[in-house]
């Protein structure tokens, strides 16, 4: 088997914000080649009225994405071929075309949507942060804070399918994020105090074991 021949389907992150699909096809007319397909994350959403069925998933998909094909008899074939197997695994969202990968790929869809509307939201907040006086923006600095500390929270895998939907279809989640973080009975100041008090605790056990050690 060939390096090409052991591409099977393979669905990457795109540095564009899209997902990259990758695979190899022996068409016996056409010769070798390499599909790629490029699809959106709107794309993949519209797709789930199709989860329950993953062959209608997937060819809805192909129906609307951009492909493009590399032949074997192309100059690029080897190279492009070589790229896709150095492609780093972290980049990877799912191989194959079965339920886990439609899982997998809706994940990604509503997360990257989530992220994307909560990105949207902040720099609203930092445009109208701009025309605020001083004063309004020193009073606006935990809201600040904590929002930031949210969007990098949702950087996170630890939400479900159905929360990360949920939120996704929000028109203000960050918003909606924040108004639940101020009426949380667990603040800011308790989550520092308990890491500060870990810290003091790894501090003492390893000056403890510092000084058994001079014994």
């Amino acid at each position: 088997m060939s390096i090409a021949e052991s591409i099977e389907d393979i669905f990457v992150k795109g540095k564009d914000g899209k997902v990259h699909e990758y695979y190899y096809n022996s068409d016996e007319t056409a010769g070798e080649q390499i599909v790629h397909n490029v699809i959106g994350i709107n794309q993949i959403i519209e797709a789930e009225y199709f989860k329950d069925n993953q062959s209608e998933f997937f060819s809805y998909l192909d129906s609307c994405c951009k492909t493009s094909l590399i032949d074997i008899a192309k100059p690029n074939f080897e190279e492009c071929v070589q790229e896709i197997k150095d492609i780093n695994q972290s980049d990877i969202i799912t191989n194959g075309t079965d339920n886990n990968a439609v899982d997998k790929l809706l994940h990604h869809a509503y997360k990257e949507l989530l992220i994307q509307k909560s990105n949207l939201e902040m720099k609203s907040f930092l445009t109208d942060l701009e025309n605020k006086s001083p004063k309004e923006i020193i009073e606006s600095a935990y809201e600040l804070t904590m929002k930031n500390e949210l969007i990098f929270a949702l950087q996170n895998d630890f939400l479900t399918n159905e929360q990360l939907k949920a939120l996704a279809q929000n028109d203000y989640p960050l918003e909606k994020c924040y108004r639940s973080w101020i009426k949380n009975d667990l603040s800011f100041t308790d989550v520092l105090q308990t890491s500060v008090a870990e810290t003091a605790n790894r501090e003492i056990e390893y000056q403890r074991n510092e000084i058994d050690l001079d014994i």
